[in-house]
């Protein structure tokens, strides 16, 4: 799994702990003092330890439930902490990280590949993997990881007609299909940037 995506699941989590928690003491009558607090927090978080959704999270349980246990912790303030460094995080993700989790995401779950390809190599095209000329990563991104044009991605194979596709639906670019070469199964696909909000 993939920088980003585990910063947006530890987000998600502490940002729903949270909500249940202002639930809680929000239906509760009178003050809901610190270890309360840390209860209706535990008992929310405890769960997540056993959902595989949350496997690549979590720590060694025992030393989460004992680290949830003790009354002199303040779990709220930890979480927010939390949550306060995810969010800075997901901030900071630049564009060029996003192309390789978004290459990564396409290799673990669709077996797509993905290589620089060099204009002088004698190496016939392998179906089924992307092609990138180094030339185009180069010129795409600025110093800081920011995209600033239209990255070029070269396929064939396959699984070429649907990559535009694919990666719309991962959401971390907007893809659009070039060109296409129904005889040798080719797409030309162009990688535009998503503006953050």
């Amino acid at each position: 799994m993939t920088l980003s995506i585990l910063v947006m699941l530890l987000s998600s989590v502490i940002e729903n702990a949270l909500l249940n928690l202002y639930a809680n003491v929000s239906a509760a009558k009178g003050f809901t003092p610190l270890e309360k607090r840390n209860l209706i927090l535990s008992r929310y978080l405890k769960p997540k330890l056993k959902d595989p959704r949350y496997k690549s999270i979590k720590v060694n349980s025992s030393k989460c439930s004992t680290s949830l246990a003790p009354k002199e912790l303040n779990l709220e303030r930890k979480l927010w902490e939390l949550n306060t460094f995810s969010v800075g995080h997901q901030q900071k993700i630049d564009d060029a990280t996003k192309l390789f989790d978004q290459l990564n995401f396409l290799h673990d779950e669709h077996g797509i590949d993905a290589k620089l390809f060099h204009e002088k190599s004698d190496d016939n095209p392998s179906d089924n993997t992307i092609y990138v000329l180094p030339e185009h990563i180069e010129h795409c991104f600025n110093q800081s990881g920011e995209q600033t044009s239209p990255l070029s991605l070269l396929i064939q194979g396959d699984k070429a007609s649907g990559l535009a596709e694919l990666i719309n639906a991962h959401g971390l670019f907007r893809a659009e299909q070039k060109e296409w070469n129904e005889k040798a199964c080719q797409a030309h696909v162009l990688l535009h940037p998503i503006s953050q909000p």
